[in-house]
């Protein structure tokens, strides 16, 4: 029987799979661990590397589109910054 635990592990491992550059480096079972703060949305650390969120849905999908578009901005002009991933089909999301 799958608790909602194990449904959940699943469930993101198969998000995680949708971006190459996550799923090259670890293969079918790719480590997580909660991130030890976060309110609004659940975070965990991928690796050593990335981090996964799973944002609130008070934040519509295209939220994603004006992160990546201040990141992007905000690295260019020489601050370290996260960056957003595309996905295998090319979203943000």
């Amino acid at each position: 029987m799958s608790t909602p635990e194990t449904i959940e592990d699943a469930t993101i491992q198969r998000v995680l799979a949708r971006y190459p550059v996550v799923a090259e480096s670890w293969g079918p079972k790719i480590p997580l661990r909660e991130a030890p703060s976060g309110l609004i949305n659940r975070t965990l650390l991928v690796g050593e590397r990335y981090v996964l969120q799973r944002v609130n849905p008070i934040f519509g999908p295209k939220v994603n589109d004006d992160i990546h578009a201040l990141t992007s901005h905000l690295s260019h002009a020489g601050l370290a910054v996260p960056l957003l991933i595309r996905n295998d089909v090319g979203a943000l999301w």
